[in-house]
């Protein structure tokens, strides 16, 4: 049996070689990859086929780019965080489309998924990385790595510079990590475009045919987000522990400008209307006027201790404090805020950021439209504002798009409009048309690339975007001339107050629609010893709100007037006496 060894031992050899080879080829006819390319993008999909000869995508998901690669397989998958619980889910690839001839859609588990587009086929063009995910609270995490001659040369928290020896690219997101790019519900798209360093960006740089920035396509983004507000808050409405307070201004506001008041204070739960969460900010549409003028008293304690300590510490982060210009104009003869005015100016080596930036010319166009005296103490730092702004930008003539950042940070979806529509409004000012074209580019980006912003957000944008609405609660400086300012907190489209000329009387002129009833704090009213509303004598009454009439309630000691107006005109006057004898 053992005669002829060596060819018995080649047999064997032979044949086991066969077999593995047998095992490959079998393999390798059951695994197929998918190529597809447009213009500079790349990207490649696995499958396999089982032994009835059905096909089914692996999890192996590649796309390549100029200088660049995106990964989502079993070693490296994209992730799904959650802020909330910590969570972190890997996915898996469910299945692909092509959407457009220059883009690509993965969907993966846990409803998510990555779009990846490019902007047209030159070889200048920029890459977008979309993604879609399950809610606010989700963030996805996606592999990337440079790919054989680039290298990263600059890095910072939501920006990297992609360099080879003839050609760089940025890569901007909301969170850039050394492997990873972090897409967020509110920040969900992610750019990467080619550097040119000869073209810095300025605001006169934006094309004239630029369809994103026009005044048109500016109005058509506000309409749409007026009308989602209101329907997202009558949904919410079925909720009422969903509902914050800024989400009632914010609808009964927008229903009043479609004159619809009544029905949007009816809409309103009543577990809201006379629950706890309310305070003086929703006053006018629903009185308890007096108990809820502490928080009024509050707020503007708060206002000026958040000024002291400013100028104790030489910080202007103050400016970003909502309603601060209010505060600032009806106090403008207090030393502290004319201090205050003037600290920016004073900070050596001025270089504000975004966030402050916008916030000081927000407050500079305030006082400037009020012909307040301090505006004048902000001119001079406003070039230094307006230049913070436009270093933010980043223009991509390509996508059609403005976005913002902050140094190490993309600037948020409420920032970015924010900052745009103080460049609107100092463009209108100043006549300045540039800036008006680069304040609606950056909030019709914003829109385009935040299409599932909540209710809660698009509550916190109305009275950035919709500032010209004075059912909106605000403060109304009625009287700088007294010694004591004369002003409201009201939703009323108009208040003025007039003495004549011995000041013995004053009157008070009130315009909202004809048969609504509103609510008005009036600050600064010194002590009277009459008063007439319809040329009727009026009497003091605690229940003054429970009446289907208008009345008042007022407090000597810290001059505030309390007053229920029900129009049975649309401009109701109101009369003060401040001496027995009145004139006829």
């Amino acid at each position: 049996m053992f005669r002829h060894p060596f060819r018995k031992a080649f047999g064997l050899t032979f044949l086991y070689g066969f077999i593995i080879i047998g095992i490959f080829i079998l393999q390798f006819r059951s695994e197929s990859v998918i190529l597809k390319n447009a213009g500079l993008l790349r990207i490649s999909v696995s499958q396999t086929q089982d032994a009835d000869g059905n096909m089914s995508l692996k999890n192996t998901v590649g796309v390549s780019f100029k200088g660049i690669s995106f990964t989502a397989d079993d070693v490296h998958p994209a992730v799904l965080l959650n802020s909330k619980t910590q969570n972190q889910t890997p996915l898996t690839l469910l299945s692909w489309e092509q959407p457009s001839p220059q883009s690509f859609k993965f969907n993966f588990t846990e409803n998510t998924a990555l779009t990846f587009t490019v902007s047209d086929t030159s070889p200048r063009a920029s890459l977008s990385i979309a993604a879609q995910l399950p809610d606010s609270d989700s963030s996805l995490s996606l592999y990337y790595n440079p790919v054989s001659g680039y290298s990263v040369t600059e890095q910072s928290r939501s920006k990297q510079l992609f360099s080879s020896k003839n050609i760089s690219y940025t890569m901007s997101a909301n969170q850039i990590k050394d492997t990873q790019i972090i897409l967020t519900k509110n920040a969900n798209v992610a750019m990467y475009t080619r550097l040119d360093p000869t073209k810095a960006f300025t605001f006169a740089s934006i094309p004239m045919d630029s369809q994103t920035a026009t005044a048109a396509a500016y109005e058509t983004t506000v309409s749409d987000f007026r009308n989602t507000l209101v329907s997202q808050a009558n949904s919410a409405f079925s909720d009422s522990s969903t509902i914050s307070e800024t989400v009632v201004a914010a609808f009964v506001a927008e229903m009043a400008s479609q004159s619809r008041y009544q029905e949007a204070i009816k809409a309103v739960p009543d577990s809201f209307k006379n629950g706890a969460r309310r305070t003086y900010f929703t006053s006018p549409y629903f009185n308890t006027l007096v108990a809820m003028n502490p928080s009024l008293v509050m707020a503007n304690e708060n206002f000026a201790s958040m000024i002291q300590n400013a100028i104790e510490h030489n910080s202007i982060d103050v400016f970003s404090a909502d309603n601060i210009a209010d505060y600032m104009l009806r106090n403008e003869k207090l030393e502290n805020v004319k201090l205050l005015a003037a600290l920016p100016a004073t900070i050596q080596d001025f270089q504000p950021t975004l966030v402050q930036a916008t916030s000081i010319l927000q407050v500079y166009l305030s006082l400037k439209k009020a012909d307040s005296p301090l505006a004048e103490a902000f001119q001079l730092v406003t070039e230094q504002c307006l230049n913070s702004i436009t270093q933010a930008c980043t223009l991509s003539v390509s996508d059609d798009t403005l976005t913002l950042h902050d140094r190490d940070f993309a600037a948020g979806f409420v920032q970015t409009v924010e900052t745009g529509t103080v460049l609107i409004n100092y463009g209108k000012l100043f006549a300045v048309p540039e800036y008006c074209a680069g304040g609606y580019m950056l909030i019709n980006t914003a829109f385009a690339q935040n299409k599932a912003a909540d209710l809660r957000t698009l509550a916190e944008l109305y009275p950035i975007l919709i500032k010209n609405n004075a059912n909106y609660p605000h403060s109304l400086v009625m009287d700088k001339n007294s010694n004591e300012t004369v002003w409201a907190w009201t939703c009323a489209s108009n208040i003025t107050y007039e003495e004549n000329e011995n000041s013995s009387e004053a009157l008070i002129t009130v315009s909202f629609k004809q048969g609504d009833s509103h609510y008005i704090i009036i600050n600064g009213i010194k002590p009277f010893v009459g008063i007439e509303i319809y040329g009727l004598s009026f009497h003091t009454d605690p229940r003054f709100e429970t009446y289907n009439s208008s009345g008042y309630i007022y407090n000597e000691k810290t001059h505030t007037l309390f007053l229920k107006s029900r129009h049975k005109v649309s401009n109701e006057k109101i009369r003060l006496y401040f001496s027995t004898v009145r004139n006829e």
